[in-house]
């Protein structure tokens, strides 16, 4: 769940919470982990896309306990073209697809990436809220890759980048077990999330407010978890090693075990058994 969050306040950053005007010059072309079928793309003409996506995600453990966390954060700039291409029947058949580079494209991604970098770490409200409020910085290095295409296609260096941010994130919220007289307690969804998506339904706009209160519905239904609660308290044992003295005492609760110490009423105990050996 905290790399959902991360991704959909990586896009809600990058489109200025979906209202106008746009961060950057792929304006509300910005797509979480999967890249639509984009169908209005026109021959001899060019698109700025903007793909997020999370990979990595390493845990640092201490003993028992997670002692850090680092996601690596995808985004992937480039420029769409499209052309047909022809089937063994005749038919032809629009394609979209990253075009080989040139100076003048290697300009604008360029440029495209300074306007995300603005867009993430400047003084935006929506990047003062992803910086300041959420605290998604990076821990290390930014690193900013070409790609090229398969080996059988030439090796072409594409019109596409890929931006990689290793980001310091939370570890997932686990639930903490309550005692089963502290009152029913309802199931629960990780607080970053909640943060992230409230914002967006709260001050965002447009078709992407609309996808995140779709994914919202979907994951109010599945995704919430039970809190566990401990068992009653029963019984407490004692150990005297210097005397090889153990004890026992079987408590008959009149009143809850109250896990905060404020007791209202006296608690009965029984006699202790000792067995030494």
């Amino acid at each position: 769940m905290e790399r959902t969050a991360l991704r959909l306040a990586t896009v809600a950053a990058l489109l200025n919470g979906g209202n106008e005007p746009w961060p950057t010059v792929a304006g509300e072309y910005v797509y979480d982990s999967l890249l639509d079928d984009v169908v209005d793309v026109i021959p001899a003409r060019r698109k700025p896309v903007i793909i997020v996506r999370t990979d990595d995600d390493e845990h640092l453990f201490r003993g028992y306990q997670i002692s850090g966390r680092q996601c690596r954060l995808l985004i992937e700039i480039g420029v769409l073209t499209a052309s047909t291409y022809k089937l063994s029947t005749g038919q032809e058949l629009p394609k979209v697809d990253w075009p080989p580079t040139d100076s003048a494209l290697e300009a604008f991604l360029d440029m495209l990436e300074w306007q995300v970098l603005n867009a993430l770490y400047g003084f935006s409200d929506w990047a003062l809220w992803y910086k300041e409020d959420m605290k998604y910085g990076t821990v290390g290095s930014l690193v900013s890759l070409p790609r090229y295409s398969a080996p059988d296609r030439g090796a072409v260096r594409l019109a596409v980048r890929t931006l990689q941010l290793a980001c310091a994130l939370p570890p997932e919220c686990i639930a903490q077990p309550r005692n089963e007289y502290d009152g029913p307690t309802l199931p629960f969804l990780p607080m970053n999330y909640i943060n992230v998506v409230g914002c967006i339904i709260m001050k965002g706009n447009g078709a992407f407010k609309k996808s995140v209160l779709e994914l919202k519905r979907t994951i109010d239904r599945y995704g919430p978890v039970p809190t566990p609660t401990y068992p009653a308290f029963q019984r407490v044992w004692a150990e005297l090693p210097k005397w090889n003295i153990e004890a026992e005492w079987r408590i008959e609760q009149a009143v809850p075990f109250i896990s905060n110490g404020i007791i209202t009423q006296k608690v009965i105990l029984g006699k202790p058994y000792i067995a030494s050996s």
